[in-house]
């Protein structure tokens, strides 16, 4: 009887194991379908879209936003050479004038005399010299038992003399003649009246201002750039500038000189530039606003200044390298320089190489090494556009 309940007992315990052995079985198989299908799903879910740049030469023109004092290229002030009294008033503030043109008529009567009394003596000292010229004649044709040397050197210093009296006496008629000339002060220059210095009547001294002439047709400005800025320029650059006095004006220019000195107080270069101005529009004396835009002349690596970050000083970026039909993210250290007149441009000195993927975005959701799916930055909407393009 104690042999049959062994029995029973045992039959009893390996069916149990054969049910827990089946059953554990089932369970395992269950989890790993169950960790199968959650690695499916995860191969299923889409690699990470980052916008990048594809890094190449770029012209790109350079602006400098700038103020400085508008001249004109000539402005000069035309002074008497002559004393005497101004007759009438010939021009007036802001009449335009051409070379020639009078300026200002003094008195001529007293020149006139001054003129007539040096011709009166003029002729006197020819009449001198042609009468000493005479005597040393008759005294050369004396017979030479008669005539002395003595009487004929002193024939011919009278002769000498009366030539010297007669030559200064034309040196005076032609400086007289100059001086009845200089009673019309004409303009040297075309150009606009800016001030006249006299009125009718004035009684004017040598060297007294008579009006002030500026041209208008050609106006330079000078302005201070930095030492990175004015690098860029050279001497026959064209420029445009454009002042906020006339919307919509465009006024062509060239680079005339960049000073070999910087400023003292700003220590910046100046730079001076020629502008024509043959509408008359700009004035001299203007303190405007304006940009300067000149085309670069070697193309430079330039990218958009959110795909560069900063570490302690140092600059870096991520690139997407392609890898079979995905790519990689690598990162790379670069040297950059501003790019003048831009905050979300610079320029790549060292670090990155043409056709290189530079990405632009989700910078602290990616890791090195890491897979992602790279889309240029004007591939993808208009909207996504709008944050990875270059102003």
């Amino acid at each position: 009887m104690a042999s049959e309940s062994r029995n029973k007992l045992t039959v009893v315990v390996g069916v149990g194991l054969i049910v827990v052995a089946g059953g554990a079985s089932l369970y395992f198989k269950s989890k790993a379908d169950s960790m199968l299908q959650a690695s499916e799903v995860e191969q299923t879910v889409p690699l990470t879209i980052v916008a990048v740049h594809e890094v190449k030469p770029t012209q790109r023109p350079l602006r400098f936003a700038v103020r400085g004092v508008l001249q004109g290229v000539q402005e000069i002030t035309v002074s008497a050479e002559v004393q005497g009294l101004a007759i009438g008033k010939s021009v007036h503030e802001g009449q335009i004038v051409k070379p020639g043109d009078t300026l200002c008529q003094i008195d001529p009567t007293f020149h006139k005399l001054s003129l007539e009394q040096a011709e009166a003596e003029l002729e006197k000292a020819e009449a001198v010299l042609s009468n000493a010229e005479a005597v040393l004649a008759k005294v050369r044709e004396m017979q030479e038992d008669v005539k002395t040397p003595l009487e004929q050197k002193l024939r011919r210093a009278e002769r000498d003399q009366a030539r010297a009296a007669r030559d200064q006496a034309r040196t005076q008629v032609e400086r007289a003649k100059e001086q009845l000339a200089r009673c019309t002060i004409s303009s040297p220059i075309y150009g606009a009246i800016n001030r006249v210095f006299y009125e009718d009547g004035e009684l004017l001294a040598p060297m007294a201002p008579i009006v002030e002439i500026i041209d208008l047709s050609t106006m330079k400005l000078v302005v201070d750039l930095t030492d990175f800025e004015a690098a860029q320029l050279a001497i026959g650059d064209t420029v445009a500038i454009a002042s906020p006095a006339w919307p919509g004006a465009s006024f062509e220019g060239a680079v005339h000189s960049i000073y070999p000195k910087a400023n003292p107080l700003t220590r910046r270069v100046p730079i001076e530039i020629h502008l024509q101005n043959a509408a008359g529009k700009l004035r001299s004396g203007s303190f405007v606003s304006c940009v300067i835009e000149s085309a670069t002349t070697t193309p430079k690596l330039l990218v958009p200044a959110k795909g560069v970050l900063h570490d302690f000083g140092t600059d870096y970026c991520y690139i997407a390298e392609p890898h079979e039909e995905h790519h990689v993210v690598q990162r790379r250290k670069i040297r950059i320089s501003p790019w003048p007149g831009s905050v979300s441009v610079v320029e790549v000195v060292a670090g990155l190489q043409e056709g290189d993927l530079l990405i632009l975005n989700k910078h602290h959701e990616v890791a090195i090494e890491q897979t992602v799916t790279a889309r240029r930055a004007s591939d993808g909407p208009r909207s996504d556009s709008s944050h990875t393009t270059d102003e």
